[in-house]
């Protein structure tokens, strides 16, 4: 039977935790490598909800894309997410930045979900670094029209946007990448498509002439999720996986 180390393994070759950015804490966050896992959770955040959704349906782990634990913490209350998961017995693996650097993660699915073609890692200096962005070429048309592809294609509430260059050749960074612009601009980009990003920055684009499609975060990011299942059932196949959809904003 499947153990939480196996488990552990197989992300790892996927995307080895060794790559994630300074600043991140991914890996086995909660618990021990040899419990047995029948059930997997799979989720963007590590919520009182998906502690529940997992509890219930009892898996023994959760893999999410942001660190259950990312901050030190001082103390665990009762009420608390890691002491939950701790009670139910719930181990918690967290792939973050190695996932989104990886071949067959958060920006190569995204880039497929948004009809992408010739798919490739950004060549500029920043990003190639970092490995975080991919490019890709799409039917040529406007911004607008290009917009509502975004959100169509992501399920979006909505979606933001700023420019008026023709769209033909896009870069994608999930997550909070509008600081990629210059980095998207110098890899032959005309477009850039992430998750946040901040007020100036749609000013800045136009200045560059380029557009910037900003979607949500979870939006950019939640997409990973299908991959990440199939990846899973793929390299074991004693164990059942579930994806828990954890959006907890909404638009009025």
């Amino acid at each position: 039977m499947a153990k939480v180390n196996d488990v552990l393994y197989f992300l790892d070759v996927l995307a080895p935790f060794e790559t994630s950015m300074g600043f991140d804490n991914t890996g086995l966050l909660v618990g021990g490598k040899d419990k047995t896992v029948n059930k997997i959770l799979l989720t963007l955040d590590v919520t009182a909800e998906a502690v529940q959704k997992a509890a219930d349906l009892g898996a023994e782990l959760i893999v999410s894309h942001h660190p259950v634990i990312f901050n030190p913490m001082k103390k665990i209350p009762d009420d608390s997410v890691v002491y939950n998961l701790i009670k139910n017995g719930i181990s918690v693996i967290s792939a973050h930045t190695n996932l989104d650097k990886a071949e067959g993660g958060v920006n190569d699915a995204l880039a497929m979900k948004l009809g992408l073609e010739d798919i490739q890692s950004v060549a500029s200096e920043d990003l190639e670094e970092n490995g975080l962005g991919r490019i890709g070429r799409v039917p040529l048309t406007d911004v607008r029209s290009f917009a509502l592809h975004v959100k169509e294609s992501l399920g979006a509430d909505g979606v933001e946007f700023s420019g008026k260059t023709p769209v033909k050749n896009v870069c994608v960074v999930g997550g909070s990448g509008g600081g990629a612009l210059a980095d998207a601009k110098k890899a032959g980009a005309d477009t850039l498509v992430t998750g946040e990003a901040k007020y100036n920055q749609f000013y800045e684009a136009i200045e560059m002439g380029m557009n910037l499609v900003v979607a949500g975060h979870y939006h950019t990011e939640n997409v990973v999720l299908v991959h990440l299942k199939d990846y899973i059932l793929s390299t074991l196949n004693d164990v059942t996986v579930e994806i828990f959809n954890c959006k907890y904003t909404e638009k009025v």
